[in-house]
């Protein structure tokens, strides 16, 4: 049983050509109480329990109001975020067959108090966007499993896997007009009739699978090649507004090989 207290100071300057020059010091106070528990079932099976408040901070290019021009979108900060709050709830149970391997299933949750997102400017073009703390709440639950086993031994290698996936399901619910104009100095979001969506950054779906080879020179040196295949699901990227429908980030899929 722990915590941690942390003093948060940002000041930001700017400097636009339409703006002119400003600034802005935001203070914030945190206490972050988190709790950690073990219990051994037996030799081989433990029961894991972690409960715990973490926040989210606004980075700078979120916070102050001039252009980020990226690739395919135009990003301006919003003066008036603030941090999110995160309350984390883990359950998990795993189980050791023999040293060096693992099985083990979680089920996992977070409560998010304003959380942060991404919107499209209801009086720009589409591809113009902004950043605000969108909702009151919102939730994120989820189930993962992992596996780590070795296949195949002979002499001084071995042939081991490892593989884990993570099903997630998200939602929050938007704020309303007036409750945007109170926080944003009279700046309002238009969405498109809905008042709750999914939370900004989610993926459905995560998955990894493990391929290694590991050969044992001596005592204390060892060969290690693992080849890897990491799976990202589709995510919501920002939400729409004035009926222009949300943007999503497709899947991604990745290939790695690593040699220590």
């Amino acid at each position: 049983l722990g915590g941690r207290y942390d003093y948060v100071d940002i000041a930001s300057n700017w400097d636009d050509s339409i703006l002119g020059k400003d600034k802005k010091n935001k203070t914030y106070t945190k206490f972050l109480p988190a709790l950690n528990a073990k219990y051994s079932i037996n030799d081989k099976q433990n029961l894991r329990l972690s409960a715990s408040k973490t926040y989210t901070l606004p980075q700078a290019k979120e916070l102050v109001p001039i252009g980020y021009y990226d690739v395919t979108t135009n990003v301006y900060g919003n003066q008036n975020l603030y941090p999110s709050d995160n309350y984390n709830l883990d359950l998990k149970w795993e189980l050791f067959p023999k040293s060096g391997e693992l099985l083990s299933i979680a089920a996992f949750g977070k409560y998010l108090e304003n959380p942060i997102a991404r919107t499209t400017y209801s009086t720009a073009a589409s591809s113009d966007m902004t950043y605000f703390n969108i909702a009151n709440w919102g939730y994120v639950l989820g189930a993962e499993v992992e596996l780590r086993k070795d296949l195949l031994k002979w002499n001084q290698s071995k042939l081991y896997t490892f593989l884990n996936a993570t099903y997630m399901h998200s939602q929050q619910e938007l704020k309303t007009e007036s409750e945007f104009a109170k926080e944003n100095e009279g700046k309002i979001v238009q969405f498109n009739g809905q008042t709750k969506d999914d939370v900004q950054g989610v993926a459905d779906f995560l998955a990894n699978a493990n391929l290694g080879y590991n050969y044992k020179i001596n005592t204390t040196t060892n060969i290690d090649f693992v080849v890897s295949y990491s799976y990202v699901g589709k995510s919501l990227f920002a939400l729409g507004t004035n009926k222009v429908g949300n943007f999503y980030e497709n899947p991604i899929h990745l290939l790695d090989t690593n040699l220590n």
